[in-house]
């Protein structure tokens, strides 16, 4: 859904609970639902996360499917390491292309809310493509003791200096 919603300029934002839910013709209601609510609310980015305690979640672990990430928070006191379903963000220009309102209201200058999404997002593609080309070492079910951005200044720096 994340990758055919972007190219649809459908910017999807999503969490993953488990627990009771009660299925009604009318309404649908319990614990999980509220929790699945509020975790997806809380985000500050484009991707999804999970509850930190699914059942089965070590059968899912790949860096294609579920990964460890300190998933962004609208608040820091929530930051922590959660499952995230893994995904293909476009590059940066695509990326505000797809999300950016046609009707100019963010095809200029940005507002801080609708950047510090895109940054937040491409700081997760960013390090996902680090593991996956092997420039970051890490583990699908944890994440690893130097933060992303430490590679990405070493390689930014390698471009600048070249």
């Amino acid at each position: 859904m994340l990758n055919l919603g972007i190219k649809r300029s459908l910017p999807m934002r999503g969490a993953i609970s488990f627990g009771e839910v009660t299925w009604d013709k009318e309404i649908t209601f319990g614990k999980a639902i509220v929790n699945a609510y509020n975790l997806e609310n809380d985000q500050d980015w484009i991707g999804t996360c999970c509850e930190h305690d699914l059942p089965r979640i070590d059968e899912l672990w790949d860096f294609h499917r579920v990964f460890v990430y300190p998933a962004p928070m609208k608040s820091e006191k929530k930051l922590m390491f959660r499952p995230v379903i893994s995904w293909n963000v476009p590059e940066y220009r695509e990326l505000r292309d797809k999300t950016a309102k046609k009707e100019g209201l963010a095809i200029g200058d940005m507002d801080w809310k609708y950047a510090y999404r895109i940054q937040h997002t491409m700081m997760f593609s960013l390090y996902l493509k680090g593991v996956l080309n092997k420039t970051i070492q890490a583990r699908p079910s944890k994440f690893p003791p130097d933060l992303p951005i430490e590679h990405i200044d070493s390689c930014v720096n390698e471009f600048i200096q070249a």
